[in-house]
Formats: C-alpha cells, sequence, structure tokens
C-alpha cells in the first residue's frame, strides 16, 4: 500500500485554511493545520511533514520568521501561500529557501475564488521531486526532470533528445540546475559563468526549451519553471 503524502498546512485563517485542507484531501494528501508559526514549528518536530505550505501574515511570528527557523534544522520543502499584497515578500522567501509561493486567490476567477487547484497540486508534486543527479554520478553531470547537462562535454539531452546550445545559454542554465528551485539574479549567474548579456542567454533557453521553461521571479532574478518538467525540445 502507497503511503500518503504528508503536508503541514500554517495558516492562521480557518476558512482559509479549511478550504485549502479540502482541496488537498480530495487529492489523497493527509493534511494537517496549525494556526501559528510556533505551533507549526512544534507540530513538526512530532509529527514530520513531506512537505509545508506557510502563510506570510501569521499572528507572533511571521511567515518568513518560521521558514529561517525551519531551514535551520530541516530541508523539507516550503511553498509560501501569499495574497496579492505580499508577493514581492513571497518571492523574497524564494532567497530564504522556500521552494515556491501561491497565491491564495486566483487571479484567473471572477468570483475571487481560493487558490487555482491545478496550479497548487502541480506546484507541489514538483517541489516534491528530487531535481538533481543523484550523488553516484559525476559533479559534471546533472539531471533535472528529464533534462541532462553535461558540464565537461558541453552537451544537453532532454527527453532522450539532444538540444544544442551556445556556451552562454549552456553556462547560464548550468548555474540555473545548481539548486534549481532557487531564483539567482543577474549579478550571481554573470559572476559564476564570466558571461554577458544574461537576458539574451536566457531568451536563448526559452527559444530551445519553451517559453515555461525559466521563471523571472521579479526584483530577484530566474529560476527554472515547475513547467521545465513536461516541456519537450522543438
Amino acid at each position: 500500500m502507497t503511503s500518503r503524502t504528508r503536508i503541514t498546512l500554517i495558516e492562521d485563517e480557518s476558512w482559509v485554511a479549511r478550504r485549502v485542507a479540502d482541496t488537498l484531501r480530495k487529492d489523497e494528501f493527509d493534511v494537517t493545520i496549525y494556526k501559528d508559526g510556533m505551533l507549526g514549528l512544534a507540530g513538526l518536530e512530532t509529527t514530520p511533514a513531506d512537505l509545508v505550505l506557510l502563510d506570510l501574515g501569521l499572528p507572533g511570528m511571521q511567515g518568513i520568521d518560521v521558514l529561517r527557523r525551519l531551514r535551520q534544522r530541516s530541508q523539507v520543502p516550503v511553498i509560501i501561500l501569499t495574497g496579492r499584497d505580499d508577493e514581492v515578500d513571497a518571492a523574497a522567501c524564494l532567497t530564504e529557501g522556500a521552494a515556491d509561493y501561491v497565491r491564495k486567490i486566483d487571479p484567473d476567477a471572477a468570483d475571487g475564488k481560493l487558490v487555482n487547484r491545478l496550479e497548487l497540486i502541480a506546484r507541489i508534486k514538483a517541489a516534491l521531486r528530487v531535481p538533481l543527479a543523484s550523488s553516484s554520478k559525476p559533479q559534471s553531470v546533472r539531471t533535472y526532470g528529464t533534462l541532462l547537462i553535461d558540464k565537461d562535454r558541453l552537451t544537453c539531452e532532454w527527453n532522450g533528445k539532444r538540444v544544442v546550445l551556445k556556451v552562454g545559454p549552456f553556462s547560464c542554465l548550468w548555474i540555473l540546475t545548481d539548486d534549481p528551485l532557487r531564483p539567482k539574479n543577474r549579478d550571481e549567474i554573470k559572476k559564476a559563468t564570466n558571461v554577458e548579456h544574461i537576458e539574451g542567454h536566457i531568451k536563448e533557453i526559452r527559444s530551445a526549451f519553451g517559453d515555461d521553461a525559466i521563471e523571472t521571479i521579479p526584483r530577484i532574478g530566474y529560476r527554472l519553471n515547475v513547467n521545465f518538467f513536461n516541456a519537450e525540445p522543438k
């Protein structure tokens, strides 16, 4: 019998917590709810989770502080639940170790429907995947989804097909596959790759793998998009 994925939801608004939990339980996730950060941290000590959904505007301890405390002792994936007004704060949480963020209110729903179910489930599943190559592979080779990238040979394979990139875009892609859920800013990419015109190289990567391959994080930089898991080479 396959064990169910355990999700800890830290959210102080009971109606939000109830509706998010109901959504996840319909997809056969086990959900444990805590109404503030201290309770959530204590609960995770006794009841470990496979993933944490974390609100930012919590009473007492703010969500970003909960994330920092959690990162001191665990690498469990964390997805931030954000309102429209705190999307910048949610994006900043990515630099603190969050895997992703999801809007509480679906912006495409005229009736203000809470969360986009398909987006939430897709981001949870992406965050739960193991993105990097196993330690048995050489350090010059990484995998991310169905992407295999070989630094020594300057080659990429995607779903078993070869994708040709020039040196600049290849170098940028290599950096983005290093801790792929963490966004990198332009200066970090430039310093690590010693290449110029980062935006142009990102454009070439998108041209090769699809527009959704690289996500732009406002005021922060770039990272591999969850949709990169499912893209196919042109």
